[in-house]
């Protein structure tokens, strides 16, 4: 099976990866066993990263609990919050200010050889 990347790549299918991502979700063994069993009995010839990820994902909602859907779900919950990810960054910046820092975005800063940009810089003085 090939698995067609979000640039257009196409590659060979993976299923480690797959485990990989289930197992940093805290997904059981006996699940992750079901849901690459179901992945190999659909037999696609190729499949995109998002329809993979979309059957995955509706697995582990309906054998696991909402908690570990949860997590599974949470890089594609940020992914959808734009390419650039000045969003994000906007809502990191917002929760440390609710704690109580002093919180700049998006701040370029030189050193002897490079240019940094950090993008969210909190201090709590």
């Amino acid at each position: 099976m090939k698995v067609v990347k979000r640039n257009g790549d196409l590659e060979d299918y993976n299923p480690e990866k797959v485990v990989k991502s289930l197992k940093n979700s805290g997904v059981s063994e006996s699940t992750i066993n079901k849901i690459l069993q179901t992945i190999k009995d659909k037999r696609f010839d190729s499949i995109s990263t998002d329809k993979l990820y979309k059957i995955v994902y509706q697995l582990v909602k309906k054998l696991e609990n909402k908690y570990n859907a949860s997590i599974y779900s949470l890089k594609q919950a940020i992914m959808r919050l734009g390419p650039d990810g000045y969003t994000f960054e906007d809502y990191i910046a917002k929760i440390f200010a609710g704690e109580g820092f002093k919180v700049k975005t998006r701040q370029v800063y030189e050193s002897n050889c490079i240019t940094h940009e950090l993008d969210v810089v909190g201090d709590d003085f």
